[in-house]
């Protein structure tokens, strides 16, 4: 009678457990031309065991991707709880934040707060489609592993301790790394029930190796679940694992429905003053084709060119304009040469001051803004543009030359 009703309870935890999983995951990943992404998760075998693993990936309004992937410490009810509880923590972090590093020590102090024995590793990164670079930091967890065209295979290495003891411990807090991708290439984030499997983590790192260098791999539709058919005999703990496709070639957040050169990127001296002309020109004429109404056009049109002015301000000789036309609101990003720096929206001390009061307009005029360096020199700011994209008409453009321009 014991032995039964024992068994009843395991089993309904068991299942709560994979319920919270469940809801946990992710419903859809991110949609972005040319970047594709793809996941599995499989659960133990032993029923007890169904825990903490999950595997992530969103789109900020300004573009970039964040991905997690991690593994709390421990198995059953507790365990898939505290995995939802980190994930949405991540996620709201990422959202302030979107600093690997930093979104890493807001989820630590997270857990710390509601299970201070709670210990949990864990991966992220922000893939910006415009850069095609990977900011990435590390929690104690395994690390992804990045293969080119030609086979290569890097590991994206970190060194932060995991969640839970970031806080107690005195430490460095480790900055994050970034990579630029090649022109082809698949990432692989996974959590250690994939190389656990066979007893022998070296054996298992070595497999998952062996099968991402793989054609079957390289060519499949879901290669998180190829990897995972390669390396796994047996599930003795959960794994998850997703995989992030990257084609750049045709990476076309910035090009226009029905064309095929990237006619919404612009890059120019920045006391071209004909060059700069063409480049606003040419944003209008996007927006007018993705259906932006006039004042729509104006506003983007004085927000391209406080963008400007703060280049110049700043001291950078070139700048490159792109129009993000993937997501619901169009991004307008300006990437610089200067010197770098990093913003957070509040108003100039002085509202009459030149210094700040550009971007402040800018910030007032959208929906959001950001500014952070370029991890090899420089600016990168996106402009969340107040509108939402609506059905291109094309039977409705315009020449360049026939929309008002303003100097």
């Amino acid at each position: 009678m014991a032995q039964e009703y024992l068994k009843r309870e395991l089993e309904r935890e068991h299942r709560a457990s994979a319920a919270f999983q469940e809801a946990a995951l992710p419903s859809r990943m991110p949609i972005v031309p040319g970047i594709q992404f793809r996941a599995i998760y499989r659960a133990a075998k032993a029923e007890a065991l169904v825990g903490g693993d999950w595997y992530d990936a969103f789109r900020l309004t300004d573009g970039r991707i964040v991905l997690s992937v991690g593994d709390v410490m421990g198995n059953g009810l507790l365990a898939a709880v505290t995995m939802g509880a980190v994930r949405q923590a991540l996620r709201g972090a990422a959202q302030i934040l979107a600093e690997p590093s930093e979104i890493l020590d807001a989820a630590d102090r997270a857990l710390r707060s509601e299970q201070p024995d709670g210990i949990v590793t864990a991966f992220v990164g922000i893939l910006d489609p415009i850069t095609l670079i990977l900011t990435y930091a590390s929690a104690g967890h395994p690390p992804p592993l990045l293969r080119s065209a030609a086979g290569d295979i890097t590991t994206l290495g970190a060194s932060g301790l995991p969640l839970g003891l970031r806080s107690i411990y005195a430490y460095a807090s480790e900055t994050s790394h970034a990579i630029i991708l090649d022109d082809s290439s698949l990432i692989v984030l996974y959590t250690d029930g994939l190389i656990e499997a066979t007893r022998d983590i070296e054996v298992g790192e070595q497999k998952v190796r062996q099968a991402l260098q793989s054609a079957e791999v390289w060519n499949a539709e879901n290669p998180a679940a190829v990897i995972s058919d390669h390396v796994l005999d047996e599930v003795l703990d959960d794994v998850a694992i997703l995989s992030i496709r990257i084609e750049s070639a045709a990476v076309s957040v910035t090009r226009p429905v029905g064309l095929l050169e990237r006619d919404a990127r612009w890059a120019f001296a920045v006391r071209d003053s004909s060059a700069a002309a063409e480049a606003r020109q040419g944003i209008v004429r996007v927006l007018h084709q993705y259906g932006a109404r006039e004042a729509e056009m104006n506003v983007s049109e004085l927000v391209f060119s406080e963008l400007l002015s703060n280049v110049i301000r700043y001291g950078s000789d070139d700048v490159e304009f792109a129009l993000d036309i993937s997501g619901d609101a169009p991004v307008l990003h300006a990437l610089d040469r200067g010197p770098g720096f990093t913003y957070s929206a509040r108003p100039p001390i002085d509202v009459l001051s030149e210094g700040g009061r550009g971007l402040f307009i800018v910030r007032s005029l959208t929906h959001d803004l950001n500014v952070t360096r370029r991890h090899d020199g420089g600016s990168h700011a996106r402009a969340v543009l107040s509108f939402a994209l609506r059905a291109p008409h094309p039977e409705s453009r315009v020449p360049v030359s026939s929309l008002p321009l303003i100097v």
